[in-house]
């Protein structure tokens, strides 16, 4: 039986990984002002038996986790076969190619139940944003 180590320097990206990464994450937030636009002026359109704001909440995740799904597989196309994580992951000793992308490119959206957390202070989830700040960074 054979062990080996897997450490953080196995998880720095390429120049070039970094800025498509960056890339799609602007176009995400793009379309979730858009979102957050449409939510406020009231014309988003509102999933079967879901409320405005429940709808919204649901466009949110499906984007965020876009966002993380593109950013995971940058992240696992910028990694070389030796690298450890890759050897883990695509021979089912441990770990998926999720958690690859976590750790190297974006956690992406925590969830409680399938939807952003909402609890924590008065209209926000931490104190340094502003309360009632639906965007993807204050929740």
């Amino acid at each position: 039986m054979r062990g080996f180590t897997f450490s953080y320097d196995e998880l720095e990206l390429s120049d070039a990984a970094k800025k498509k990464i960056k890339r799609t994450m602007g176009i995400i937030e793009r379309r979730i002002e858009k979102l957050i636009e449409s939510y406020r002026s009231g014309t988003l359109p509102r999933l079967p038996g879901q409320t405005l704001n429940e709808s919204f909440e649901i466009y949110v995740m499906n984007e965020l986790a876009e966002a993380r799904d593109k950013a995971g597989k940058v992240a696992d196309e910028d990694f070389e076969l030796g690298n450890s994580g890759i050897i883990m992951t695509r021979t089912g000793a441990r770990g998926s190619n999720l958690n690859i992308g976590q750790m190297a490119a974006s956690v992406g959206q925590q969830a409680v139940r399938g939807k952003r957390i909402m609890r924590g202070y008065v209209n926000r989830a931490l104190s340094h944003f502003k309360a009632g700040d639906p965007t993807p960074k204050a929740l």
